[in-house]
This record gives C-alpha cells, sequence and structure tokens, in this order.
C-alpha cells in the first residue's frame, strides 16, 4: 500500500502549525531569555520544540528509523556468499597404509532470493521511517498544543490576579470613604465594619490568585524545561484567539485527507501490507548456488557446481503469514475508524468553539454595562444617595462579571486547542503568511 502524495502546500500547513500554533505573524526572530524571563507565547513555543524532552527523544528514533531504511536497501547480511574448505593432509592407504594424497574440498556458495523479499523489506523499512516521521511531526502539534493550553492558563491566572488586585485597591478607596463617613456622623459604625470585612476578604483573595499564577507558571516551565528560571519566569502576551475559523465542509475536506494522525494510520496499514507480503515471501527459502572444487587421493581433479536450499517441511510459514495478514487487516479497521472519529471531533471542537464564542460575546457586553453602573453609583455613594450594602452588592456583580468573562476567554482558548489537535492546523492559518518557524517538515520521499 503506497501512502498518498501530498501537494507540498497542504503537507507544508502542518509545519506552518508548528511555527505558530495560533496565529501567523511576519519575520521570527527568536530573541534569548533574559535573567528576568518575559515569556511571549511564540518564545514559549519555540522552546518547546528545542527542549521539550519528549521531542529530543522521538528525534532520535527518527534517526534510527532513517538508518534502518537505508540498510534495507542493501543486500541483508543473511545473502552473504559462503566459503566451505575442507581439508583431509592425513589420508591413508586400507590396505598397505601407506600415506595417501592431501584431499581438498572447496565450495563457494551464493544464497540467492528468488522469492521477491528484498523489496518488501525496503517497503517495510520506508513505511517505518514514514511513520516516525509524521509520529514526531504529531508529537511536535501535541506538545505545542500542550504549551499553548499552559501559557493561556497562566494568562488566566495573571488576569483574575489583576482583576482582584483592582478591585482591592478599589475596596480599600471605599473603606477610606467610609472611615471618613463614620467619623462625619453620615454612616453608621456597622458601615465600616462591613467594609473592613470585604477589604480583608479581597486581600486573602489576592493572596490565593497569586498562588494559582505561581501554580501556572510552574506547569508552563516543566513543559518548556526552563528550570533555570524557577521564580523569576513572567508571561508578556495577552489572551490569544481567532475572531472566527472556517466552515465545516471544508475544513472537514483537508483535514480527512492528510491530518497528521490519519498520516500515521496510514504508514501503519503500509508497514503492516509490507510485513504480510514479506512473510509470504518467505515461505520460498533461498536457493545457495555456486562452484565447487576437489582433489582427492589419488591425485584426480573435480570441478562442478553446487546447490543448497531449505526444505519447509515441518515449519512452512503459513502460520507466520496468516497473522501477518490479520495484523494487516486489523490497521485497515483502525484507520477507517480513525477518520470517523476525527470527523466526530472536528464538528464537536467547531461547535464548541463557536459557542463558546457566542457567549464571550454577550459576557463582553454585560462587563461594559456593569462598568457603567458602577461609576454611577460611586458618584451616587460619595454624594450620600444611596447606602453601602447597595454598593458592596453592585461590587460583588462586578467582580463575579469580570471573573465570568475571563473563564469563558479561557474556556475558548482551551476549546480552540482541542480543534488545534483536531484538526492537525490544517485550514486554521491563512496561506498568505509565512511560517516563522525554521522547522523542515517531512520529506517528499516519505509520504508516498
Amino acid at each position: 500500500m503506497h501512502l498518498p502524495d501530498f501537494p507540498a502546500q497542504t503537507a507544508w500547513k502542518h509545519r506552518r502549525l508548528l511555527a505558530t500554533i495560533l496565529f501567523a505573524v511576519g519575520a521570527f526572530v527568536v530573541p534569548a531569555l533574559p535573567a528576568i524571563a518575559g515569556l511571549t507565547l511564540e518564545q514559549a513555543l519555540h522552546e518547546t520544540l528545542t527542549r521539550n524532552p519528549q521531542l529530543v527523544t522521538l528525534r532520535g528514533e527518527r534517526n534510527v528509523s532513517r538508518a534502518a531504511w537505508w540498510a534495507a536497501q542493501r543486500l541483508p547480511m543473511s545473502l552473504n556468499p559462503v566459503v566451505s574448505i575442507q581439508v583431509s593432509p592425513w589420508t591413508f592407504s586400507g590396505d598397505t597404509r601407506r600415506p595417501l594424497k592431501t584431499i581438498v574440498t572447496l565450495t563457494v556458495l551464493q544464497p540467492v532470493e528468488i522469492n521477491g523479499a528484498q523489496r518488501y523489506r525496503v517497503a517495510q523499512a520506508r513505511a517505518e521511517y514514514t511513520l516516525a516521521e509524521w509520529q514526531l511531526l504529531m508529537a511536535e502539534l501535541r506538545a505545542l498544543a500542550e504549551t499553548y493550553r499552559l501559557y493561556e492558563t497562566a494568562v488566566y491566572r495573571r488576569e483574575r490576579c489583576r482583576v482582584t488586585e483592582d478591585l482591592a485597591k478599589l475596596q480599600e478607596q471605599l473603606l477610606e470613604t467610609t472611615r471618613r463617613r463614620v467619623e462625619s456622623a453620615l454612616s453608621p459604625p456597622s458601615d465600616l465594619i462591613l467594609t473592613e470585612s470585604e477589604a480583608y476578604a479581597l486581600r486573602q483573595a489576592l493572596l490565593v490568585s497569586r498562588d494559582e499564577y505561581s501554580a501556572a507558571i510552574a506547569d508552563l516551565q516543566k513543559q518548556l524545561g526552563l528550570a533555570e528560571y524557577t521564580g523569576t519566569l513572567e508571561i508578556d502576551d495577552p489572551f490569544f484567539f481567532p475572531d472566527s475559523v472556517p466552515e465545516e465542509n471544508a475544513l472537514l475536506t483537508s483535514v480527512l485527507r492528510c491530518h497528521p494522525e490519519i498520516v500515521v494510520a496510514q504508514a501503519q496499514v503500509a508497514a503492516a501490507q509490507a510485513a504480510w507480503r514479506l512473510a509470504r515471501a518467505e515461505r520460498i527459502p533461498p536457493v545457495s548456488l555456486g562452484p565447487t572444487y576437489e582433489h582427492n587421493e589419488d591425485g584426480s581433479t573435480f570441478y562442478g557446481l553446487a546447490m543448497e536450499t531449505n526444505v519447509p517441511l515441518y515449519n512452512s510459514g503459513r502460520e507466520v503469514a496468516y497473522q501477518r495478514e490479520a495484523e494487516y487487516r486489523r490497521e485497515l479497521t483502525r484507520l477507517e475508524q480513525l477518520r470517523q472519529q476525527t470527523e466526530v471531533r472536528i464538528r464537536v471542537a467547531l461547535e464548541r468553539f463557536r459557542d463558546t464564542k457566542s457567549r464571550l460575546d454577550e459576557a463582553k457586553k454585560l462587563f461594559k454595562w456593569m462598568e457603567q453602573q458602577i461609576d454611577k453609583l460611586n458618584t451616587l455613594y460619595n454624594a450620600g444617595q444611596t447606602d453601602l450594602l447597595t454598593v458592596l452588592a453592585v461590587r460583588r456583580r462586578f467582580l463575579e462579571t469580570q471573573y465570568q468573562e475571563l473563564d469563558i476567554t479561557w474556556a475558548l482558548t482551551q476549546t480552540y486547542a482541542d480543534l488545534l489537535e483536531a484538526t492537525g492546523g490544517l485550514g486554521l492559518l491563512d496561506d498568505g503568511n509565512e511560517s516563522p518557524m525554521p522547522i523542515k517538515r517531512p520529506s517528499e520521499d516519505t509520504v508516498h
């Protein structure tokens, strides 16, 4: 079975995803991380590709597969010629017991495969190399998607911390205002107690938010392998997600043809088919042919031709061929099921992304409205036209609105990461942008 010959433009989209994962940018220059790092999303993606331990290991395995493919194109070691020499210098006459001439027998046998097994070995090694190439690509995709998830989670924790800190400052201002009103006998002392309690609660919430942000940064460091920046790493970028995604039918057409997971499954099918054909071919044993020379005890010399071969009497190889055929059928079934699963994943991810994006738009509208109400209420409170309980109730609602917007934004980034994994990045990048990452995609001779 031959893998599909993908156009260069389609295959390049995979590597462009590895370059940007989410967005297209201009020329790419990755600056060195400073001593106290302000990490951007672009830098995080680059560090993932260069320092993630799993990817480094997989690149070594890919080189092993390439070496195995190269070795399979040469004749296997079992086809080296065999030289047999037999010398009998102590030969005696049976009648007189007198020594006779030395007996020398020389045979050179060259094994010859008449079953065509060599081309199946090469096909199997080539399919396994293709498998290693696309498994590496798939691992890079997953690693970058995970980095994106963790980075956006850190952004989410940072923004929650910022919101809590801003509200804590506003609460401190309200506390000072309430204290002056109590001292001026404009408000009862209970208002001061209530305001102090709210300020204390926000200070505690701020400590919790900072701890959660530190934990998110630590998770990101583990993913990137940046142990040297422990306690000093900060993130610079805001939330990032696209405003829209392609239409479902157009996306399915490109993804189902050359999704990395589907290509990996196709390579597994090709390797299983080559193994099955190799097992069938090896049922015919190789034949060893070559010249033979013999010089006997009476001085006579013989030249001839020798042939050897195994007789498949007890082990015909039929059982192994049946097993390889069953494995091939199994891989075909897996490939078909994977196509169906990929289609379902894409449809679900698209629907979730659009629903979450719609909820985020509504949350932003609510936040703007609540912001206006807070300004009006502060003016009324300073003028003594409303009570403290109303102010605190609205501020709690405003805090909940901000948290709700952040929660939905974070959920949108996680949904987009799911969509990236489901599609392999195909159809999600603008064709007019260049890849910022200098990563070599699988070569054309590995996708045939």
